[in-house]
Parts: C-alpha cells; sequence; structure tokens
C-alpha cells in the first residue's frame, strides 16, 4: 500500500466516525425521517447498499462567525 493510499484510507476512516458521532446523538424518529437507524450504536441506513452510503455521508466542517449577521429576506 502506497503512502497516499494510507492517508486516503485514514482520512476516509476519521469522516466515516466523525459522520457517526454526528448522528449518534438523534432520536430513532428524527433518524428515520433522514434514512438511517441506530442498530446498536451504529448508524446504518435503512436500505441500499451500506458502502456506497457510508462513504457518501459528509459532515461540514464550516464554523459560523456568531459576529456576522445572517441574511434574511426582508417583506418591503
Amino acid at each position: 500500500m502506497t503512502f497516499i493510499a494510507l492517508l486516503n484510507a485514514a482520512k476516509n476512516y476519521f469522516e466515516k466516525l466523525h459522520a457517526q458521532r454526528a448522528l449518534r446523538h438523534l432520536d430513532a424518529h428524527s433518524l428515520k425521517d433522514i434514512g438511517f437507524y441506530n442498530d446498536e450504536g451504529q448508524i446504518r441506513p435503512l436500505s441500499g447498499d451500506v458502502k456506497t452510503i457510508a462513504n457518501s455521508i459528509k459532515i461540514s466542517t464550516g464554523i459560523v462567525n456568531e459576529e456576522e449577521p445572517i441574511p434574511q429576506r426582508s417583506d418591503g
């Protein structure tokens, strides 16, 4: 295994771990709404290929700056 492939495998592992942790706090109803269920602590898709869906989960790491106002539509 080349060094780049090893780094990519580690990156994929940690992204999957981060996605699992991000979804773990949701209750069963919320998970079902987005197409997942909790199977003894592991978040699994309701249908489809586990590897394909697990690799497609992406969590945004963007940080919201609380000092900047969020643009909102005006009625006037």
